[in-house]
C-alpha cells in the first residue's frame, strides 16, 4: 500500500512562497466545479487547486 501525504497549512505556505496565494484554492475555498468532471456522476474534492495564468 502506498503512503499518500494529504496536504497541510506548512504546504501551502511553501507553494505560496512561488505562486501568488490569490491564485490558489485550498480547503473551503473549492467550489463544486473542481470536484468532478463532465463524464462521471461522482464527486471528489481536490486538496488544493492552482489557477493558471495562460495556457
Amino acid at each position: 500500500m502506498s503512503y499518500y501525504k494529504k496536504l497541510t497549512a506548512t504546504d501551502l505556505i511553501k507553494i505560496s512562497g512561488f505562486v501568488p496565494r490569490n491564485r490558489i484554492l485550498w480547503k473551503n475555498e473549492i467550489n463544486e466545479e473542481y470536484s468532478h468532471d463532465e463524464l462521471t456522476t461522482e464527486h471528489y474534492y481536490p486538496e488544493m487547486v492552482v489557477k493558471i495564468n495562460s495556457t
